[in-house]
């Protein structure tokens, strides 16, 4: 549960600047979107594997550049 809750307060505190972000990549709003949810996908698959120290804004923030 203390997961889900995590992934939660990330989506509601982070989600729409990594939309800016992602929009501002890609030009298109709807790709935007779809990057954002799949950053977040695969937040949730690898909660894990956040190294121990490591902020969860910057890792977003690489797991969107990297989707």
């Amino acid at each position: 549960m203390e997961s889900e809750e995590r992934l939660t307060r990330a989506v509601e505190q982070y989600g729409q600047e990594l939309l800016r972000y992602c929009h501002h990549i890609l030009c298109d709003y709807h790709e935007a979107q779809d990057a954002v949810q799949t950053a977040f996908l695969k937040a949730w698959e690898r909660a894990g594997s956040l190294p121990p120290g490591e902020e969860l804004r910057p890792w977003l923030y690489r797991v969107c550049y990297t989707t």
